[in-house]
């Protein structure tokens, strides 16, 4: 018989391949742990790299747009700069009046810019500092001050007696021109571009304070600040101070939106980082004053602390008292949340802990706190910046800008001075007014419709301008988009092409006058007449051009060519 096979195992028998051992669970980890280190290495190194790609690329994005052109800032579009001289026919009323549109106040003791004190013989003004185009200053040599000076104008018998400025005769002076639009770019973003050293250090002082007290003492990110401002704004009870720093608010502004995302974030302190170490903390400062959004004039937004100034209180920057500083502060938190004329109580409260928390850093006495928090909100009472009086002309303006500015130089602020006389587009108004109803009375006709351009005879500079019947009209533009037949216009320039040619033509010359007939190109005949109807055989060219006469003027003009 078979003996039953024994499968216990032995005591002393050897183990098989296929049981398992004592080492192989450390194996095990010791390979998993091997492959976990690698894969990290692996992705980190990865991770680096990407990242170095990310931040080479922000740093381009960066320079890009710090370096180069960093924002579109409108065309400033002046009227007439006025230049007086003694002996000179002028109208005190009318300078006073050209003074009042350009924001200056009637005082009776002039003592600070943008005042002047009017008598009957007598214009005392106090000109706001301004920069003349370079050609007119070097052009006029003779021109004894520019701006920034008291002025004083005397007449006698409605002409110029003298001329002084700060006490000393001169023979010339300059008037500051009439700002008559800012060309806002597409984007909608108006500015008024500061330096550093032209903002007051109570305002820097202020907006440091506010915003970001450590600003000179970070690298664009503070941990410290946002735990600052945390504990600031739970000890008040309300939001007292933010937790970005300047480096970063100014990132956003410049380089990213207002998407509250953790890329959005991450992108924003990388960027702070970047600005940080490629630009001093005075550069950054006065980028930041020129680009922080501080309200909203209609569909244009309101940037930077410069046009600020001018859009609530019509000051400039260095001008501000210390309760406007502290209300324009207020406007970086939110300018629609403060704004001073849809919720003037919720602004002047904001203000107000500004002003306080001023006082308590010692950057005011007691007196100056009391006195600042106790006035009232002393913003302008119309909100809109400046309006299109003169629309007509502004559009002959932009369309020569388009025509002679190069695109980019059009979003670059620059000044462009014209000819634009506010004295003659009153006159050319009021003939208007006075002479159309007169021509619908005699005409039997109503509504009759007007174009009309006054030049300077000297310099050919356009003065005024009206496309329409209505003054302000901002519709069609029949001065420069209208076609009508050029009629006698063009007599003047055929007898001077006439006269030019002296040899052939002088005032003597016989001209005909008799019945023509003449084809056009498609065979069509006109025939012409003179006004009355008659015709006179022969004339003098003198007495065609005096009575206007269409025939003999026709003639001549055949006789010359078209192209001279």
């Amino acid at each position: 018989m078979l003996k039953k096979k024994d499968y216990t195992k032995q005591p002393n028998s050897k183990p098989t391949n296929s049981e398992p051992t004592n080492s192989e669970p450390v194996n095990v980890k010791q390979t998993w742990l091997r492959w976990s280190l690698i894969t990290f290495a692996k992705i980190s190194f990865a991770g680096a790299c990407a990242l170095g790609i990310f931040i080479i690329y922000l740093d381009a994005k960066v320079q890009q747009t710090f370096e180069g052109q960093r924002w579109q800032v409108p065309v400033q579009v002046y009227g007439q700069i006025q230049t007086l001289t003694i002996g000179e026919q002028v109208d005190l009323e009318a300078i006073a009046q050209s003074l009042r549109l350009n924001g200056y106040k009637k005082v009776s003791s002039v003592k600070v810019a943008k005042q002047y004190a009017q008598s009957a013989n007598r214009l005392v003004i106090f000109q706001d500092d301004f920069d003349f185009p370079t050609d007119v200053a070097s052009t006029n040599a003779s021109i004894d001050i520019l701006s920034g000076q008291q002025l004083v104008i005397d007449v006698y018998n409605n002409k110029i007696s003298a001329l002084f400025s700060d006490n000393i005769a001169i023979n010339k002076i300059q008037l500051e021109p009439q700002l008559l639009a800012r060309l806002v770019p597409n984007n909608k973003e108006d500015r008024l571009l500061v330096s550093l050293e032209d903002v007051p250090n109570q305002l820097l002082d202020t907006l440091l304070l506010i915003e970001d007290r450590e600003f000179y003492h970070h690298q664009g990110i503070s941990p410290l600040g946002i735990l600052r401002a945390l504990y600031n704004n739970v000890k008040a009870g309300r939001t007292v101070q933010g937790g970005s720093t300047l480096t970063q608010q100014l990132v956003k502004n410049m380089f990213l939106t207002n998407h509250r995302t953790v890329s959005r974030k991450v992108k924003e302190a990388l960027m702070a980082l970047i600005l940080e170490h490629r630009y001093s903390k005075d550069e950054l400062l006065e980028a930041y004053l020129n680009e922080v959004y501080l309200g909203q004039n209609y569909a244009n937004g309101i940037y930077g602390f410069g046009l600020a100034a001018q859009f609530y209180f019509s000051q400039d920057v260095d001008e501000l008292s210390n309760a406007q500083i502290a209300l324009l502060i207020a406007q970086v938190k939110g300018p629609s949340y403060y704004d001073p004329w849809r919720h003037p109580t919720r602004a002047k409260k904001r203000r107000d802990l500004i002003l306080r928390l001023m006082f308590e850093r010692r950057m005011l006495s007691e007196l100056e706190f009391e006195q600042a928090a106790s006035s009232v909100l002393s913003v302008r009472k119309n909100r809109r910046l400046a309006t299109q009086s003169y629309p007509a002309y502004l559009q002959l303006v932009q369309k020569e800008i388009k025509k002679l500015v190069p695109t980019r130089m059009q979003k670059s602020g620059i000044k462009v001075f014209t000819g634009f006389s506010h004295r003659s587009q009153q006159l050319l108004e009021q003939t208007i007014n006075k002479e159309l109803p007169r021509l619908e009375n005699k005409v039997k006709q109503s509504s009759l419709q007007v174009a009309m351009i006054v030049t300077d005879i000297d310099s050919g500079e356009i003065r005024a301008l009206s496309g329409d019947r209505v003054s302000g009209y901002a519709g069609f533009n029949r001065a420069l988009t209208a076609q009508r037949p050029v009629g006698s216009l063009i007599k003047p320039a055929i007898y001077l092409a006439a006269l030019e040619r002296y040899e052939q033509y002088n005032l003597a010359s016989v001209l005909q006058d008799q019945a023509i007939t003449l084809k056009s190109g498609s065979g069509k005949k006109w025939q012409p007449k003179n006004y009355d109807g008659k015709y006179r055989g022969q004339v003098p060219l003198i007495e065609g051009l005096v009575h206007s006469l269409n025939i003999p003027t026709i003639n001549l003009g055949l006789s010359l060519g078209l192209d001279n």
